[in-house]
């Protein structure tokens, strides 16, 4: 009997010595968690003033120019945008914003630059300094007149006062130009175009008059002229034909010395949007060639002033490596009775 005894008192022991354990888990588990002495709880009115409590930010540099080569002292747009990180939302608030919210108006920006490298440091702002409006600012630098790679940055300074905080400094990333070498070869790009009628001469110069309600065929002739080396060229052009009765084909009219000659891709899409040629994948040296497209009974019902063709653009890469483009005008046709 007392060894019975015995047992079922160690027994019940162990169970309560388990129930307290289970009590004293369940207290550690449920008990909030205390900041440490030294955190300081942004969201307190009390500290919205303290160090601590600054807001921080981040910026960005942009520009299309970016990675890019172009000619010695050409002009190179930029953007910075400028967003609050925090890191506590109540930081931001407290600058009257949020996190990942732009910046209050009057935030400071420099464009630092150039630099060799993106690790140089660099102290001399190349804009001194503008400010931002709806978290952005923008504008544009000339770039260096020596060939090379360049990279630039973009800064704020440390700023007190702004929107009742004081924001840290922060630095953006780097964007990288490459100024080309001076280049001495051209692409002379011209256009124009003829007519060709049953009852009018072989070939009408630019600008010519047909008569309305008459077909006509008309032939858009652009010549391309390098001097040096040109490459990557690609010319194109809308083929716009008003107030038609029906519609007109289109086609590439081949004469001597074509761009496809030259090694040229030639293409016509068309479209309700619009007709558009291209002419592209190929370079000339010392060398010319000639497009021609051939709009074939092309008709107007009505007399006045009207389109034959959009603007006509030219896009090239001289031997510097940097790339140009040209645009001829629309070309018109006037239609009497």
């Amino acid at each position: 009997m007392r060894r019975t005894a015995l047992i079922a008192r160690l027994v019940s022991l162990a169970v309560f010595a388990t129930v307290l354990g289970v009590a004293a888990l369940l207290t550690v588990t449920t008990t909030p968690q205390v900041l440490a002495d030294d955190a300081i709880d942004c969201s307190d009115p009390a500290n919205a003033g303290a160090a601590e409590c600054d807001p921080t930010s981040s910026i960005t540099l942009s520009s299309s120019k970016d990675g890019q080569t172009v000619a010695p002292g050409a002009t190179i747009d930029w953007t910075v945008e400028a967003i609050c990180i925090g890191p506590q939302e109540q930081q931001c608030q407290n600058a009257g914003t949020s996190v990942n919210g732009p910046v209050p108006d009057g935030y400071k920006v420099r464009i630092i630059g150039p630099r060799n490298s993106c690790n140089q440091a660099a102290t001399t702002p190349l804009v001194v300094e503008v400010t931002t409006s709806g978290g952005k600012a923008t504008g544009t630098f000339t770039a260096p007149t020596d060939p090379g790679t360049y990279f630039y940055h973009a800064e704020h300074p440390a700023q007190q006062n702004l929107a009742g905080a004081t924001w840290p400094d922060a630095q953006s990333n780097c964007i990288k130009i490459t100024v080309a070498s001076v280049s001495t070869s051209t692409l002379a790009f011209a256009c124009h175009y003829h007519i060709r009628s049953p009852a009018g001469p072989p070939d009408a110069p630019s600008g010519g008059t047909v008569i309305v309600n008459t077909p006509n065929d008309f032939y858009v002739h652009c010549t391309l002229t390098a001097t040096g080396a040109v490459s990557n060229i690609k010319v194109q052009g809308g083929l716009t034909v008003s107030k038609l009765q029906s519609q007109p084909t289109y086609a590439f009219y081949e004469p001597d010395n074509t761009c496809d000659d030259k090694g040229a891709q030639q293409k016509i899409d068309i479209s309700k949007n619009g007709n558009v040629f291209t002419v592209s994948g190929f370079n000339l040296t010392n060398d010319s060639c000639d497009i021609v497209v051939k709009i074939g009974g092309a008709m107007w019902t009505s007399t006045g002033i009207k389109n034959l063709t959009g603007p006509i653009s030219a896009l090239w890469t001289d031997s510097g490596g940097v790339t140009h483009k040209d645009y001829i005008d629309s070309m018109t046709v006037t239609v009497v009775q």
